[in-house]
């Protein structure tokens, strides 16, 4: 059982049919999470956003390299960070303190279940 970590869920992370159950989780488990063996998942790409976690919370999310490729077996976990009211960087590469401050940080926990 793997717990991923990242920013966003997709259908290509799930092969054949399963059950998801979603649950809204506080800073307190994703931190914990990140901290104790969770694989970030995360693409380098969107490092003005992980950056924008770290300065908010002090949440130390590895960036790979190479981002592995997620398949979520039964069992497995994807911890999400959802950030809102960031605005898109257009012409520069981080955000700005008053722009972090701004944002609204969600986090949820997907479990894969299999099908009764």
């Amino acid at each position: 059982m793997t717990t991923y970590i990242g920013l966003a869920i997709s259908d290509t992370m799930f092969a054949g049919n399963v059950l998801l159950s979603r649950s809204e989780i506080d800073l307190e488990e994703f931190r914990y999470s990140v901290a104790n063996g969770g694989v970030s998942c995360v693409n380098r790409s969107h490092y003005a956003t992980i950056n924008a976690l770290r300065e908010r919370f002090q949440v130390e999310l590895d960036i790979p390299a190479e981002p592995p490729i997620v398949h979520l077996e039964i069992g497995d976990s994807l911890l999400i960070c959802s950030i809102r009211n960031l605005p898109r960087l257009q012409g520069r590469h981080e955000y700005t303190d008053k722009e972090i401050a701004k944002a609204e940080f969600a986090f949820a926990r997907y479990d894969v279940k299999p099908i009764p």
